[in-house]
């Protein structure tokens, strides 16, 4: 009997963060992504969530490889704690990679890993399977979805992507090269869709470049920003606002200092001489000539925006005001999973700008209009009467973007997400 094309999502399907696709054909298989999840409030004590790889022990010889499609936590997290226990190549873009290697070298395991760096157009074979990185938009530069030819058709999986007409750097998604693929013929699409279910097109990062501009104009008080330490697009945007108003930027997140001097080093960004400013040096800056860019926009519990909240922080102190309805601090951008960490910050005199994660954070997905965009490309040329389904890969419910049921009979998509593990960082 002819083998089957097996996809399995061990993470991230359903679900924000975990991100783990298994694709599966005769006698070989391999990964795309590897990320992690944050843990809600009934997982306490627990500091991070990883997808259960159970499956993939139970069949490592099997594994050619795990393809990386960009650089944020919820899809490379979970790598060194997967690495630790299988052994497997990856495959990714250079900013991705370098990413990668940070994470590998604090783990001890970079040079026991074989990393391959790709391009956006580059091909590349993985036992039966064939490979290419097609260019997307996201937060993070460096994004790519995948065209995965099979022996029984080309599957493409987008990653997390958006259009973005007016991108801060780089290109718009490769829309041509959808395009192409669709009149070839796609046999499955897996498509991000996490905020498919907003009208419209997603907001471009440079419209989010001129709503931070007009509040560091605004501002007299000192300025804390925090965000993902892989939103390089972000980081980007609030140096270079400090450099046009004259202000210096402290970095506080072992993470994030790390990816900034990744991103300098490999020409990613541009910080001019004399800007960044050691955390320890900070008091010697006058409050309103100094910007904090900062971990924690998640609330996690150890990142550098939950201690300053907790007056745990050794060099950035929220608790101190500067008299009757002034504010010691003007915080940006602040995006908090839980009420406590917000309701401590603002406890402390500090001033959260109104509808500030409206203003200032973009959501990664595509907006519904640009996910038809990619459809439309992609879906161009499917048969008529649609006899090659198209799967939504899904973070949502809408009847947009749920599975379809009606498979090729020599495809099995599989629903079920496995049990989730959980990693506990303290010694």
């Amino acid at each position: 009997m002819a083998s089957k094309l097996k996809i399995i999502p061990l993470g991230g399907l359903g679900e924000i963060g975990k991100n783990l696709t298994v694709y599966e054909y005769g006698k070989d298989m391999f990964l795309v992504d590897c990320g992690m999840g944050f843990p809600d409030q009934d997982l306490y004590g627990v500091d991070m969530v990883i997808p259960d790889i159970s499956y993939l022990k139970a069949n490592k010889n099997r594994i050619r490889g795990m393809v990386i499609t960009h650089g944020h936590e919820d899809h490379i997290g979970a790598i060194p704690y997967v690495l630790k226990q299988l052994d497997m190549p990856i495959y990714a873009t250079p900013l991705t990679a370098a990413i990668i290697e940070l994470k590998l070298e604090e783990h001890d395991l970079l040079y026991h890993t074989q990393i391959f760096t790709k391009k956006p157009g580059d091909k590349f074979k993985l036992g039966c399977f064939e490979v290419e990185f097609i260019h997307t938009n996201h937060s993070i530069a460096d994004s790519v979805a995948l065209a995965i030819k099979t022996p029984i058709g080309t599957v493409v999986q987008t990653g997390d992507f958006k259009i973005d007409v007016t991108p801060l750097q780089g290109e718009m998604t490769d829309l041509t090269r959808f395009g192409e693929l669709g009149r070839e013929g796609v046999l499955a699409l897996l498509m991000d869709s996490t905020n498919v279910e907003r009208p419209g097109h997603s907001l471009s990062e440079s419209k989010v470049h001129d709503r931070f501009d007009q509040l560091f104009k605004d501002c007299d008080k000192r300025i804390i920003v925090t965000t993902f330490a892989s939103n390089v697009d972000r980081i980007r945007q609030i140096i270079d606002l400090a450099v046009k108003y004259k202000r210096k930027v402290g970095i506080t997140g072992r993470s994030m200092e790390n990816v900034v001097k990744l991103c300098v080093e490999l020409g990613y960004m541009k910080v001019p001489d004399g800007i960044l400013v050691d955390m320890k040096r900070i008091g010697s800056v006058p409050r309103n000539k100094l910007v904090i860019l900062s971990t924690g926009s998640q609330g996690e519990t150890m990142s550098a925006l939950s201690r300053m909240a907790f007056s745990t922080h050794r060099q950035v102190d929220i608790q101190h005001q500067t008299g009757l309805g002034h504010f010691d601090l003007y915080a940006l951008g602040v995006l908090l999973s839980t009420l406590l960490i917000g309701h401590q910050i603002r406890n402390a005199g500090t001033q959260i700008p109104h509808h500030a994660g409206n203003a200032f954070h973009l959501p990664d997905g595509a907006h519904r209009d640009g996910g038809d965009d990619l459809l439309g490309n992609v879906d161009a040329s499917l048969l008529v009467g649609k006899r090659h389904i198209t799967l939504i890969f899904s973070h949502c419910d809408s009847p947009f973007c749920i599975l379809a049921a009606n498979f090729i009979s020599n495809v099995l998509f599989y629903h079920a997400i496995p049990k989730i593990t959980t990693a506990n960082l303290m010694p």
